[in-house]
């Protein structure tokens, strides 16, 4: 897993926003609609945040999940009062005077994810909490580290239909049997 902001420009995604993908990537689909919360526990509350929650395009390919923010999010961010908090690590250091026109000098910086789609074991999907929704709850082990990453998706979503082929009832069913989930591709492909 990669999470970060002026790194992954003309490396994972383009100045226009595009995913920027491998040899022989293809994706599978595009969700224009996606709001993350990614955090550094498997557990539901605690953890340190990994990316601020805001507004971009997801996009699920036969080898990532990718996450872009949208550009609207990231001139948001840099719009409050403490820009060095906020603001993506490169716009911090560019900005001198805490105005808009200074984020020129790296037009087309966004946050972003990429998370192989071996690293992504299981979820659990819950139904009802939100309207029209779903909640998904993913449990990712990226070098070592547990990651959550949280969203919510329209029922009648092609990644839900994907991602309930590694639903788990609950986190100690993912631990107990780490193994049988443990580096399994097979539920980003919908069979006939």
């Amino acid at each position: 897993m990669e999470v970060g902001d002026v790194d992954g420009l003309n490396k994972v995604y383009t100045q226009e926003g595009e995913p920027i993908l491998h040899e022989g990537e293809e994706i599978l689909l595009h969700d224009k609609e996606f709001i993350p919360h990614l955090k550094t526990t498997w557990g539901y509350f605690g953890g340190d945040s990994m990316i601020n929650p805001s507004l971009g395009d997801m996009y699920l390919t036969n080898q990532r999940m990718i996450f872009i923010t949208n550009l609207e999010g990231s001139i948001q961010r840099i719009r409050s009062t403490d820009a060095t908090a906020s603001a993506p690590r490169s716009f911090a250091m560019k900005m001198e005077t805490g105005r808009l026109e200074n984020i020129d000098v790296k037009k087309g910086i966004r946050d972003y994810f990429e998370v192989p789609i071996k690293e992504i074991l299981a979820c659990e999907i819950k139904s009802g909490l939100v309207s029209g929704g779903s909640q998904i709850n993913a449990y990712m082990l990226s070098k070592g580290e547990q990651v959550h990453l949280t969203f919510v998706i329209s029922e009648t979503s092609e990644l839900l239909k994907r991602f309930k082929h590694i639903q788990v009832k609950n986190l100690d069913e993912l631990t107990n049997n780490l193994k049988k989930y443990f580096e399994n591709t097979d539920w980003i492909y919908l069979k006939d």
